[in-house]
């Protein structure tokens, strides 16, 4: 059978986190934001549209780190250096993936690109995704998703 059809973009509270950081009173430099690219917005143009949107909503000029959510979108050399273009241009500071495996990364290192500044997959003590630790060295680094 064909698998089952992607998930669709979804905003979450984009607008309240926009406005949460807006009225904190700190500086804007002091609150760390992450938004990720959805599995339905991959390839070039998609990508830039909607990390616009995701700017838009949120209310803000950069977000701190922009993750492609999965891989399963398939287009990952366009859109990495798409995101890598858009870092590069001030809209986000830093660019990662989530939930890539070591397949996906050497893949991104054999075409010569610059790796992922973060890689944010699920770890536990029962799920210790021990084969992505060896990516670190090459300049990965690891985030937990708690579920």
């Amino acid at each position: 059978p064909p698998p089952p059809p992607l998930p669709q973009r979804q905003t979450h509270h984009s607008g309240q986190v926009g406005e949460a950081v807006r009225r904190s009173g700190l500086p804007r430099s002091d609150i760390f934001v992450v938004t990720k690219l959805p599995v339905s917005e991959h390839g070039r143009d998609k990508t830039r549209a909607a990390l616009a949107a995701s700017l838009e909503r949120l209310g803000l000029e950069y977000v701190d780190l922009y993750l492609i959510h999965t891989a399963l979108g398939g287009q990952l050399l366009e859109t990495w250096d798409t995101m890598l273009e858009l870092r590069d241009a001030g809209k986000c500071r830093a660019v990662g993936v989530s939930n890539f495996g070591v397949p996906h990364l050497a893949g991104l290192a054999a075409a010569g690109r610059e790796l992922p500044d973060v890689n944010q997959v699920e770890l536990s003590c029962w799920l210790q995704q021990r084969p992505l630790h060896n990516m670190r060295p090459a300049g990965t680094g690891l985030r937990n998703l708690c579920l």
